[in-house]
């Protein structure tokens, strides 16, 4: 895509403003009907209403500019090496475990009475109607829609939208950020968003990251149906105390800041593709690596 497609004439504002007005249907709705939803189908309704919006806007941003959906997500990558970057899933959902784990761990020592009481509450049973929910939102909104909604929306839109009107840092930047404050793991879905962004940026397709992005969210979608083992009212996690929760936390963690991040960079840094996708990002990107490296 040349360089003129990324100056669209919608401004991506809108987008909130959207989400904004379907977030304040759906209270209105749940306020008129409070005993007739339940909370699991209160839930998965507002998920699939955010992406319902989303795809909604896509579709309305792409007849007002012009630009078709193709453009958007790009042609399947050519080249082999570039599937590859779909290992780097194992270490995201690493890395976004290790994350959540951490922050348990310090929810649970500042606050032991809260995270107890959210621990014992009654579960709702594997009822059929709870399968049936359970399979929707975890193995089709969750793992399939959803991210690719998200990567049109952040990476095909934001991305190349700011990285036109201002540089490709605050582009990486600015989506990573808001990708990440859509989510409940706010820290990790904003390191999973730049990474996502620097492996568009060295494929210049959509592929790849909603193929690394589907595979993310499928393994946390198993592992959120798996059994786990109960715990006592006074000893919530499966450790026994704060430093040896940190010390497994880091642990987890470290693995991935020294060799994924080199990796990806690594990667964008030898590429030899056109700068199609986003102008000039790849020099730009060059730059970044090598400034990332003296740290």
């Amino acid at each position: 895509m040349d360089a003129t497609t990324l100056q669209p004439t919608v401004r991506v504002r809108w987008l909130f403003v959207w989400m904004a007005c379907s977030a304040v249907v759906f209270i209105i709705i749940s306020l008129l009907l409070p005993n007739i939803l339940s909370d699991n189908i209160r839930l998965i309704s507002f998920a699939a209403l955010t992406n319902a919006t989303a795809l909604a806007w896509i579709l309305w941003w792409c007849r007002r500019t012009g630009i078709t959906l193709r453009q958007i997500i790009g042609g399947p990558p050519q080249k082999r090496k570039h599937w590859e970057l779909t290992g780097l899933f194992i270490r995201l959902i690493w890395l976004d475990l290790s994350i959540l784990l951490l922050l348990y761990t310090l929810a649970v020592f500042l606050f032991p009475t809260s995270i107890t009481a959210i621990d014992n509450l009654p579960s709702t049973g594997q009822t059929e109607q709870n399968i049936y929910v359970i399979i929707f939102n975890n193995f089709i909104l969750s793992a399939f829609i959803g991210p690719i909604v998200e990567e049109c929306v952040f990476r095909g839109i934001l991305l190349r939208r700011w990285t036109y009107r201002w540089n490709i840092y605050v582009g990486i930047l600015l989506s990573s950020i808001i990708f990440g404050l859509f989510h409940l793991n706010v820290l990790g879905s904003f390191i999973f968003g730049v990474v996502l962004c620097l492996v568009y940026i060295q494929t210049q397709t959509l592929w790849i990251p909603i193929a690394i992005h589907i595979l993310n969210n499928l393994s946390l979608s198993v592992m959120s149906i798996l059994p786990s083992s109960s715990h006592s009212a006074d000893n919530p996690l499966p450790f026994t105390n704060l430093w040896e929760g940190l010390f497994i936390s880091l642990i987890v963690v470290s693995p991935f800041a020294d060799y994924s991040w080199i990796y990806v960079l690594d990667a964008c840094e030898t590429s030899q593709v056109e700068t199609t996708t986003i102008d000039h990002a790849p020099d730009q990107l060059q730059s970044l690596s090598r400034k990332l490296r003296g740290f």
